[in-house]
C-alpha cells in the first residue's frame, strides 16, 4: 500500500512540472571513476528493500546550507547527518529527467533535465500532505516546484539514456535562488506570512531507469 501511494504521488508531481528555462552558470562532465567517491556516501536504508524494485532508495549524507529571509538558519557540512534518499531518471515529452530527493513522501532535491546533451539543473520541493511552494512571494502554493539555480556543477559516470540497465552514479552541487514557503492551510485559505527561502546543496546521488508508461 505505501509503494502504491508513494507512486502516485511521484506521478502527479512529474506531471505537473513542465520543462523551462535555466539561466544559471553552470558546468557538466562525464567521469565514470567518481563511483566510490559516490558510493562512500550512500548507505544501504531500512526502506530500501521495499522500493527498490521501483526505484532506488538509500540513506544519503545531507551536505545543505538552508536560508531564511537571506539569513543563513541550518547548516550540516560537516555534519555527516543521513537521511533516506529515493532518485531515479525518466522519459516525459522526449525530455530525459533525473530526480532525487531526501525523503520518501515529497521531499527536497533536485531535478536535471536534459535538452540535447546539455542538463539544465533545478532545486525541487514537493510538499506531502498540502501545496506549500511557490516561486514567488505572491504566486499560487503547489505540491511541487523546480526552482532555478544561481550556479550549478553536475559530475555523471555516464549519460542517462532510455531503458538502460546500468545505475548511474552522479555528484551534484547547486545554488538555489529564492522560492517561498507558505504557511498553514486552513479551509484552503493561507494564514501565515510567506517565507523567502533558498538552499545551497551538495548531493551524491545513483539512479536507475523507471519507465513510469509501464507501471
Amino acid at each position: 500500500m505505501k509503494k502504491t501511494v508513494i507512486l502516485f504521488s511521484i506521478l502527479i508531481s512529474i506531471s505537473s512540472c513542465g520543462q523551462k528555462e535555466n539561466n544559471g552558470k553552470s558546468d557538466f562532465k562525464i567521469d565514470e571513476n567518481i563511483k566510490k567517491e559516490v558510493d562512500f556516501k550512500l548507505s544501504e536504508s531500512e526502506f530500501g528493500e521495499s522500493f527498490n524494485e521501483l526505484f532506488l532508495v538509500y540513506d544519503n549524507v545531507l551536505l545543505a546550507n538552508f536560508y531564511e529571509n537571506d539569513s543563513l538558519i541550518v547548516s550540516t557540512i560537516g555534519k555527516e547527518r543521513k537521511m533516506p534518499f529515493k532518485s531515479f531518471y525518466y522519459v516525459k515529452n522526449d525530455t530525459i529527467s533525473i530526480d532525487g530527493a531526501y525523503g520518501l513522501f515529497g521531499g527536497f532535491g533536485f531535478s536535471i533535465k536534459f535538452v540535447g546533451n546539455k542538463p539544465m539543473v533545478y532545486h525541487m520541493l514537493a510538499g506531502d500532505d498540502f501545496p506549500e511552494y511557490s516561486e514567488s512571494a505572491d504566486g499560487q502554493l503547489k505540491f511541487r516546484i523546480e526552482v532555478q539555480c544561481t550556479e550549478s556543477t553536475l559530475t555523471l559516470s555516464k549519460f542517462p539514456e532510455p531503458n538502460m540497465n546500468d545505475v548511474i552514479y552522479g555528484i551534484v552541487e547547486f545554488k538555489s535562488k529564492d522560492y517561498y514557503s507558505g504557511a498553514m492551510l486552513v479551509d484552503n485559505e493561507e494564514h501565515g506570512e510567506r517565507k523567502k527561502t533558498r538552499m545551497d546543496m551538495k548531493i551524491y546521488f545513483k539512479s536507475k531507469f523507471v519507465d513510469f508508461e509501464k507501471l
